[in-house]
C-alpha cells in the first residue's frame, strides 16, 4: 500500500522535461526554392551583384555556398535554384554590409542545391546590353530584367584598401580598421631583421562579419577562401611616424581548391 502512495505522488509531482530555449534559437533548417537574381540593395550597392533567391511569395533572401557538400550549380540571373540549408534570419546577422539588403535572411545551402530549369526563361525585358571586362556582352534576364552575370571564372581576387576602407572580391568584403604593429625596417636603415605588419581587419562574408589579425606574407583562410596581406605602402620612415590614414593595404583573395 506505501508503494502505491509513494507511486501516485511521484506521478502528481513529475513534470516533464523542458527543452533548452537554445534549441529554439538555432538557424532553422528549410528547403527554399526560387528565381536566381541580384538582390537589389536598399541604397547604394555594396558589391556588383549580391547573389540571392526571391522566392513565390516575393521575399529575398542571400544566397551563400560556402558550407555546401556539393559544387556550385552554374546559375545565371532567371534562374529557379533549389536548395536545402539553414537560414540565418536578418535581425541575427551580425554584419552590417548585408544588413543594408531587404532580404529575410542568409540562405546557407549545405546539401543539395540544383538549378530546375533547363533552358533559360524568357521574360519580356529591354534589348539593351552590358560589355563584359572579357569582351562579351550580355542582355537582360529575369523577372526583375536585370543583367545576366558576365561568365566567372575567377578563383583569385586582389584589393587594395585604405583603414577604415572596405572593398571586395570573391563575394569577400574586407575592411582594414588597425594597425596593430609596425615593425618593419625603415627605408634606407640597416636591419638585422626585416620586421613586419599587422593589421586587424573585419571580414564580411556570407556566414558574418568576422575580425582577423592579418601579418604582412602570412595567410589565413575562412570558409571557402585563403586570404593573405601581401602587400604594404608606403615603407617605414627613420624621421616620421606614419598616420593611420597614409596605409594602403594589398590583399590577396583566393578561393581554396574543393577536396575530393
Amino acid at each position: 500500500m506505501l508503494a502505491v502512495v509513494l507511486l501516485i505522488i511521484a506521478l502528481v509531482n513529475y513534470q516533464a522535461p523542458k527543452i533548452a530555449r537554445e534549441d529554439s534559437e538555432l538557424p532553422p533548417r528549410v528547403s527554399l526554392s526560387g528565381e536566381f537574381v541580384c538582390v537589389p540593395p536598399d541604397g547604394e550597392p555594396v558589391i556588383e551583384c549580391a547573389e540571392g533567391i526571391k522566392t513565390s511569395d516575393g521575399a529575398y533572401y542571400l544566397v551563400d555556398f560556402s558550407l555546401s557538400s556539393q559544387l556550385k550549380p552554374e546559375l545565371n540571373i532567371g534562374d529557379i535554384l533549389s536548395g536545402n540549408g539553414i537560414v540565418v534570419p536578418k535581425e541575427m546577422i551580425s554584419s552590417d554590409v548585408w544588413r543594408k539588403y531587404p532580404i529575410v535572411g542568409i540562405f546557407s545551402i549545405t546539401d543539395t542545391a540544383q538549378k530546375v530549369n533547363t533552358e533559360p526563361i524568357v521574360y519580356e525585358c529591354d534589348a539593351d546590353a552590358k560589355m563584359c571586362p572579357n569582351g562579351e556582352s550580355v542582355g537582360r534576364r529575369g523577372s526583375l530584367c536585370q543583367f545576366a552575370l558576365c561568365p566567372q571564372h575567377e578563383t583569385v581576387a586582389q584589393v587594395v584598401a585604405g583603414v577604415g576602407q572596405t572593398r571586395q572580391g570573391l563575394q569577400i568584403a574586407v575592411t582594414p580598421l588597425d594597425v596593430i604593429e609596425d615593425s618593419r625596417c625603415p627605408e634606407g636603415a640597416q636591419c638585422i631583421q626585416a620586421g613586419t605588419i599587422k593589421v586587424k581587419v573585419r571580414i564580411d562574408s556570407g556566414m558574418g562579419a568576422a575580425f582577423e589579425t592579418l601579418e604582412l606574407g602570412k595567410p589565413i583562410t575562412t570558409e571557402a577562401e585563403s586570404i593573405v596581406l601581401v602587400d604594404v605602402t608606403p615603407g617605414r620612415s627613420l624621421d616620421k611616424e606614419l598616420h593611420p590614414s597614409a596605409y594602403q593595404f594589398t590583399i590577396h583573395i583566393e578561393r581554396r581548391s574543393e577536396t575530393p
